[in-house]
């Protein structure tokens, strides 16, 4: 059975070639052990972010691509057009939160978003997916602790139409998470 899909839902990650390299910008802050869990935390688990820290990273390239992965922090974080897109077709089920971060680069510094979504893993234990919690979000969390947030199909269109050189893939693609031995 496919796991991504339960009737009509199929959930999206951003695919690979999209992501682009980041890192802590301050290297005090690389080794903060506080700082990079409640990172982890914001964007890998479904709590509520009571006290947030603005991450402060060195993307790779100028100008960054739309996607970014902090390894120090293993969290990935979306330029504001990516945020405006997933707004754009938010469901009132949506519980999620954008974190500020401040990307910079040689061109400038840019703002952007750890997503930190509240809705439960929706991953059944059989690996299908619970179509009930899925159906109604533009963002939810697809195996909560070891992926990143998985997107609607309206938040998918969305977002590839919206900023170039994003795509996304199904979240049952195999996949290593960027900078980590396969």
């Amino acid at each position: 059975m496919d796991s991504t899909r339960d009737d009509d839902v199929t959930l999206w990650e951003v695919a690979l070639g999209s992501i682009g390299g980041a890192s802590m910008a301050d290297p005090d802050e690389a080794e903060d052990a506080d700082l990079l869990e409640a990172a982890w935390a914001a964007a890998h688990t479904s709590e509520e972010v009571a006290d947030w820290t603005p991450l402060r990273v060195r993307a790779e390239q100028s100008p960054p691509p739309a996607v970014l992965y902090v390894q120090e922090a293993e969290v990935l974080v979306y330029a504001d057009a990516v945020r405006t897109a997933v707004e754009g077709v938010e469901a009132p089920a949506s519980h999620h939160d954008w974190l500020p971060v401040v990307v910079e680069a040689e061109d400038a510094e840019h703002r952007y978003w750890v997503l930190s979504c509240r809705v439960p893993d929706v991953e059944l234990a059989d690996g299908r997916v619970d179509g009930a919690r899925a159906r109604d979000a533009a963002v939810v969390h697809y195996r909560v602790g070891d992926g990143f947030p998985a997107f609607s199909d309206d938040a998918r269109r969305a977002i590839e139409a919206a900023v170039p050189g994003v795509v996304l893939e199904r979240a049952d693609t195999p996949r290593s998470v960027p900078g980590t031995p396969d």
